[in-house]
């Protein structure tokens, strides 16, 4: 349903302005008034103002110019000194989005912090993109995009943001913020509200982010399996000069000790032969697109993912690229043959039927484009798709 947006008119301050910039013209006419020798001839009173006064003029204008300019150095400074700003999410001193800001665009009776059992961290991070760019852009196009997902949801028969509610945080200003520190500030974030007991969604970013929330939901539920829905296996040791590429995310995962075996891997379709590798030696349990068309895990290939997991507490970290482009154009790295939206959800109502319990999820790799929305809405939607299957472990 639409929502009307009430926005608060700015106010300038030009009254201000234009008395302080009225000042100095007062300041020199006082001064040129009170010179005798405009009383004297046309010739004297040329002559002696000129000489007198033009020099200082311009030792006034440079003195005047100069000074201003050299506090810049100190605004360049004081960025580090905002630093501290980056953590006052994990303090709770920031107050959660309102209507107009906020996923769904919630009432403050469904979005208030302490009342919700969700609560959403925006994590627009984008430093290592390799083909298409604008993951930074996504987590607030998601949220407003949301705006125009309904409430009710006709599988479940309820409109699960008014029973748990949803709290959405200010996105995360990482700053200098790169790699091992980015991940570690998101990791100690999602740990703090896991702590305060709320179910958590993570919004990338490109996907180097997800091993933060990731090792934050493992410290929780120790064990606990991770399905990774995708396009490419991101089991590079690094990528793009870097260990810490969003082609390089799993890999981390790995490397702070969680067990590989618990890994399920859907859709991967464009992989290096090093990842195949890596994956056949640690037991990563990869459902290959290909392998998936040719019916290799039969025609209940849904069922058979379900049962791949070998725990009964999950975390889901979804790349859109894992859809096909013609419903997913917008991302950065799309690869064909893909899949599609009702054969998806299939996965998750398996889930459901096989006792699985979602713990936690992140949904990453949008690159949104105003002349593409559909591919927006669609990852809105299925935010909302994910939570409703998250919180109701049995589907109609």
């Amino acid at each position: 349903m639409a929502k009307t947006v009430i926005r608060k008119p700015s106010i300038t301050k030009s009254s201000k302005i234009a008395r302080k910039s009225a000042a100095p013209k007062k300041a020199v006419s006082k001064k040129a008034s009170s010179k005798k020798p405009m009383q004297s001839s046309a010739k004297s009173t040329l002559k002696k103002p000129l000489k007198k006064l033009s020099p200082p003029k311009k030792i006034a204008v440079v003195k005047k110019l100069v000074a201003p300019k050299k506090p810049a150095p100190i605004a360049k400074k004081s960025k580090p000194v905002a630093k501290p700003k980056i953590l006052v999410i994990d303090d709770k001193k920031v107050g959660v989005l309102g209507i107009n800001d906020n996923f769904l665009g919630l009432e403050p009776e469904s979005s208030n912090y302490e009342k919700s059992r969700v609560v959403i961290i925006s994590a627009p991070y984008e430093k290592t993109v390799s083909y298409g760019g604008g993951t930074a852009k996504a987590p607030k196009a998601i949220i407003d995009a949301s705006h125009y997902v309904e409430f009710f949801d006709d599988e479940f028969e309820r409109e699960l943001c008014f029973e748990a509610g949803i709290a959405t945080l200010p996105p995360i200003n990482f700053g200098a913020l790169e790699g091992r520190e980015m991940l570690k500030h998101l990791q100690q974030a999602v740990a703090h509200e896991l702590k305060a007991g709320k179910f958590v969604i993570t919004l990338g970013g490109e996907h180097s982010i997800s091993t933060a929330p990731i090792l934050a939901h493992a410290a929780k539920h120790p064990k606990m399996s991770v399905l990774h829905f995708d396009a490419h296996s991101d089991l590079r040791q690094e990528y793009g000069g870097t260990p810490y590429s969003h082609a390089s995310f799993m890999a981390r995962v790995a490397e702070a000790g969680f067990p590989m075996d618990h890994v399920v891997q859907v859709g991967i379709r464009a992989q290096s032969i090093d990842e195949w590798r890596f994956a056949k030696q640690n037991k990563v349990q990869t459902f290959y697109a290909s392998a998936i068309r040719r019916k290799e895990h039969g025609k209940k290939w849904q069922k058979a993912i379900a049962e791949a997991l070998p725990t009964e507490d999950v975390y889901v970290t979804f790349d859109v690229d894992y859809f096909d482009p013609s419903i997913m154009p917008t991302t950065g790295t799309p690869e064909p043959d893909g899949f599609f939206w009702d054969e998806t959800m299939e996965i998750f109502r398996r889930l459901a039927k096989a006792g699985k319990r979602i713990v936690g999820f992140d949904v990453v790799e949008l690159s949104p484009e105003k002349s593409q929305q559909h591919a927006t809405y669609l990852t809105a939607k299925l935010v909302y798709r994910l939570l409703n299957f998250a919180l109701a472990r049995k589907s109609k």
